[in-house]
């Protein structure tokens, strides 16, 4: 916790430093004290600090959710799912569910980066190197025409790690592009050359979570350096334009509470080169996390922030605050996630620089860590994504998952809502619309 944090907190209740250091169990004078050594606090205040951020974090977000809830965007909407009338048939018939393939595959191409965030999801940094791996390219014709089988639509390169460590990202987008969608995540410093993302890519999306050098060493690490990926983004929207691409590209911006200071910085920064879009996000949190005072949104301003950014879009500019996300940490702090399996696992598996088969992203900790939580299997050349998607284990492994150590703002959370609603309220006289 940063020292001005109580202090703040204090300012924002409104409260006297004699009833704010009562309200956490302090006296004044360790009061006092603690608000420059707040990594000193002893445990029980700690909670009560937690509690009254909590409570604020509901107050705020319940204060401005509506002035931003109503947002519209085709990008990220969070229905997507009933595009896929084909799939949603035969996924929901319980003879037909275990032969449906994916409608996107996430795909890791190394597992190496470039950068070293503190708050890494996947804590690549902390891998050892014998888990840090390339995707073998000699999978990689076997596993297109695998996908091809399955009806997946689109590939995300992501990571893991950063894509564009991998030596032969460019081979993988063009294979990919000659069969499927293909969509990129990168943090961009290292994309000397866009050519071949806006010849084969349909959407680009860039990873900087600042709007300066000082906060994006702090959300990339210092190796980062924001002049360098900024120049690549300018690169990247100036080939867009020569080749009058339809390509759409973005930028992510993960939002803490230390960051949002750097919002409009950001937005004023990526507006003026020409991207399409910038998105607002809160970073992806397990229910271990909001034991970290850090990751708790309790401040006024943030809130005050998100429902005012959307005033900065243009016709060619949008900023887009994902509302539902914010809205899910605070909802689901108190009553869990409202789907206890994982409805929509077949839908969007990941496949790992290391050829594993995983329900999702999010299992890959724990693969890491010996876990078989979440695991299909492992790609070779005996053992293709086919062989692996058709068995019982396959099927078995995404019916059972276990949603309690999922977390709170998980990807597929939306989707997830949608298929129980359908699975678990069957209609009744569908032929009667009305």
């Amino acid at each position: 916790m940063r020292t001005e944090v109580l202090e703040k907190l204090r300012n924002q209740l409104k409260l006297s430093k004699d009833d704010f250091a009562n309200q956490i169990g302090l006296t004044l004078s360790d009061y006092n004290m603690f608000i420059h050594n707040t990594e000193m606090l002893p445990a029980q205040t700690v909670i009560k600090v937690k509690t009254i951020m909590l409570d604020e974090e509901q107050k705020n977000l319940e204060e401005f959710y509506n002035r931003f809830a109503n947002q519209k965007s085709s990008i990220f909407t969070s229905n997507k799912i009933l595009s896929h009338f084909d799939k949603l048939r035969d996924y929901l018939c319980p003879e037909t569910r275990k032969e449906v393939g994916p409608v996107t595959v996430e795909m890791h191409p190394s597992t190496f980066c470039n950068h070293a965030c503190p708050g890494c999801t996947f804590s690549v940094k902390e891998l050892s190197p014998q888990q840090k791996h390339n995707f073998d390219m000699k999978l990689l014709p076997n596993l297109v025409e695998d996908m091809k089988t399955l009806g997946v639509k689109g590939v995300n390169l992501s990571g893991g790690g950063e894509p564009l460590c991998h030596p032969k990202w460019q081979e993988i987008i063009r294979a990919l592009n000659q069969h499927f969608d293909v969509g990129l995540i990168t943090n961009g410093q290292l994309l000397k050359d866009p050519k071949p993302v806006i010849d084969y890519c349909q959407w680009v999306r860039f990873s900087v979570d600042a709007g300066s050098d000082t906060v994006y060493k702090e959300m990339h690490g210092n190796v980062a350096d924001f002049d360098e990926t900024v120049a690549a983004i300018e690169r990247a929207v100036q080939c867009k334009r020569e080749n009058n691409s339809d390509i759409t590209i973005g930028v992510s911006y993960l939002l803490t509470p230390y960051n949002y200071l750097d919002v409009l910085p950001a937005i004023n920064t990526f507006r003026k080169i020409g991207v399409d879009y910038i998105q607002i996000k809160p970073i992806v949190l397990f229910p271990e996390d909001r034991l970290n005072l850090a990751f708790i949104f309790w401040d006024k301003e943030i809130f005050s922030l998100l429902s005012n950014v959307s005033a900065y879009s243009t016709d060619t500019f949008k900023v887009y605050t994902i509302s539902y996300k914010f809205a899910e940490l605070i909802k689901y702090e108190k009553t869990g996630i409202p789907f206890k399996k994982c409805y929509g696992h077949a839908l969007y598996p990941t496949i790992t620089s290391e050829g594993v088969v995983l329900t999702c992203c999010f299992k890959l900790n724990d693969y890491n860590n010996g876990s078989k939580s979440g695991y299909y299997g492992k790609i070779t050349a005996d053992n293709r994504l086919i062989d692996i998607w058709n068995s019982d284990y396959r099927y078995k492994q995404g019916e059972e998952l276990n949603t309690r150590y999922c977390p709170i703002n998980c990807k597929i959370a939306e989707t997830n809502k949608i298929l129980m609603e359908l699975e678990t309220n069957k209609v009744q006289h569908s032929s009667f619309i009305n």
